[in-house]
């Protein structure tokens, strides 16, 4: 079956640039030969000429958007666009260690499982989804169907927007994907520790100083001096998916 992989770049200031172009080290590590994407979001003109070489350097296509697009934009904007095989979603602070791109699901989705928890940043209870830094939609044929007839008797669903509401006087949120796993959650397989294994995700890769603020000090200064190492050295990135795991479940509910 035919294996797209999606990245959508973005970078508001030139020091973040080294988690929007951290994915390029390994990109071919974990996609030896599969037709990749890289679409820019938006990103400041300086560094709109460096991503585009980064992109070319790995052989993938790139395309430079001057308006922003949301994120759950862009992710059903390619489903609806891509006309069948798998789309693979992948974001620029992930590094692979290994080849991934025989990986198969039979299950719809698959992706790191994030649990309810009570998000610091936005004071929300936020509900599980599969993680977009590295979401693998196994057939874009049957989503769409699946969609489809989902949206024939609930016209309102939107599977991939996020959603921040009060209820029962607690603020609530759905982030990007929640909706469709809570929909769907049978058809989404949860990745093992053997996947888990195989990549790593800077924790908010591109935009960590505006969340450090609200995190438990412990994890701020943690996830901070993550992200002074692995702009010198991105394999020292390898196995921060296991601190982000106890950051998750001490907030988990």
């Amino acid at each position: 079956m035919t294996k797209n992989v999606y990245i959508l770049t973005w970078c508001d200031r030139i020091e973040n640039l080294y988690g929007t172009t951290m994915v390029f080290n390994t990109l071919r590590v974990g996609f030896p030969t599969a037709e990749i994407h890289v679409v820019d979001n938006a990103s400041i003109p300086g560094v709109r000429p460096v991503l585009r070489q980064y992109a070319q350097e790995c052989n993938a296509n790139f395309t430079q958007l001057e308006q922003g697009i949301a994120h759950h934009q862009f992710i059903e904007q390619t489903l609806n666009e891509q006309l069948e095989g798998s789309a693979i979603f992948v974001d620029p602070d992930i590094c692979f260690w290994e080849n991934v791109e025989g990986w198969s699901f039979e299950q719809l989705m698959a992706g790191r499982l994030i649990p309810k928890y009570a998000c610091e940043y936005t004071g929300c209870m936020t509900y599980r989804r599969l993680h977009t830094s590295f979401l693998w939609i196994s057939n874009v044929c049957v989503l769409r169907e699946q969609l489809k007839n989902l949206r024939s008797q609930y016209i309102e669903f939107e599977p991939f927007r996020p959603v921040m509401f009060k209820a029962e006087g607690i603020w609530q949120r759905f982030d990007t994907g929640a909706s469709l796993y809570a929909t769907l959650s049978e058809q989404m397989y949860t990745f093992t520790e053997r996947e888990l294994q195989a990549y790593d995700h800077l924790f908010c890769g591109t935009h960590l100083q505006m969340v450090a603020s609200k995190l438990n000090p412990y994890y701020a200064f943690m996830f901070t001096g993550l992200h002074k190492v692995v702009q010198q050295d991105h394999t020292k990135l390898k196995d921060a998916w296991k601190m982000q795991d106890d950051y998750f479940n001490s907030l988990a509910i």
